[in-house]
């Protein structure tokens, strides 16, 4: 067995087999209702072009001149860390697996990663999907990110003392705002870089975005500053379109009061009102006050991401 880089020239040369095998992978994945043979094809196209435009990263592991596994990679900054290899697709054929190939794929990348400088390696895998996740630990990742998520069949239609949210007002107290965002940011992880004037540029893209309907966000005010608020949108995802929560904040000196809870429930109702029947969002692993509000809220786990820090020099 050997490990080899697929060139652009090698994925034309093995383009079904490459096909067949990111059909294989996603359909073990919880895409599988929504990805057909035909979105595999695709894919391998899209990687074909990266690889022609050396925006991608490929290896292959070869018996002799069969293609049994590939792992494909590329770059994808993640907040204040800008040299970050993104792991988008690793696949073994079921009858090579047991043979530590995944564990050398991944080391080839690796390599990759560490002679053009990058800080980390990072992928997902499902929250259902234990043995990928073992698999992952053993090689030294850690997890980072959670996804959670929550069906939505009926509305509360309990907004309370929460408001839609519109572009001119938004406008109006655009300072608030920035504060309240800059503080949601501030909580996560890798997010020193950003400022009040990050914050400033994301809420002018918000009153756009709301200005051209692209967004759903509500508010909370008490005693004549605005207490908190939540910004959704609609994302596609695995062949559905769900409600995004892109941010939410509840000021310090206003929680403990149920706004955060209520501006969800708001969220999830305009959701229902657009025909979607999901709301997700992502919280860094660290987080296990945030992890606790949504869970005793209804959402669960979904999908973890792992990422793997690797010092260099």
């Amino acid at each position: 067995m050997r490990i080899t880089p697929i060139t652009y020239e090698l994925c034309c040369l093995y383009q079904s087999k490459l096909s067949d095998y990111i059909y294989q992978s996603v359909r073990n994945s919880h895409y599988m209702d929504s990805f057909a043979q035909k979105d595999a094809e695709s894919k391998c196209a899209e990687l074909k072009e990266y690889l022609k435009d050396n925006k991608a990263v490929c290896y292959g592991a070869f018996d002799e001149e069969q293609l049994i596994g590939f792992i494909w990679a590329y770059e994808f900054p993640f907040r204040d860390d800008k040299k970050r290899l993104y792991i988008s697709i690793i696949h073994v054929d079921v009858e090579y697996r047991g043979q530590h190939i995944g564990s050398q794929l991944i080391e080839k990348v690796q390599e990759y990663a560490e002679r053009n400088n990058y800080n980390a390696l990072f992928l997902h895998t499902e929250a259902h999907n234990t043995n990928a996740q073992c698999f992952y630990k053993s090689i030294g990742f850690k997890l980072e990110r959670l996804q959670l998520a929550k069906k939505i069949e009926t509305s509360t239609n309990s907004w309370g003392g929460v408001k839609l949210l519109e572009a001119g007002f938004l406008k109006e107290h655009i300072d608030e705002f920035c504060n309240l965002f800059l503080q949601n940011l501030k909580a996560h992880t890798l997010v020193a870089s950003f400022d009040y004037q990050y914050a400033y540029m994301k809420m002018e893209a918000l009153c756009d975005y709301l200005s051209e309907g692209k967004a759903f966000c509500f508010y909370i005010g008490e005693n004549n500053h605005i207490s908190g608020f939540i910004w959704g949108y609609k994302y596609p995802y695995k062949g559905n379109d769900r409600m995004l929560i892109a941010a939410i904040q509840v000021s310090e000196d206003c929680r403990g009061k149920g706004y955060g809870m209520q501006l969800i429930e708001s969220l999830q109702d305009i959701a229902l009102r657009n025909n979607l029947h999901c709301v997700y969002t992502h919280t860094d692993a660290i987080n296990k006050r945030a992890q606790n509000f949504y869970h005793n809220l209804g959402f669960v786990d979904e999908e973890y991401q792992f990422v793997f820090f690797k010092k260099i020099g």
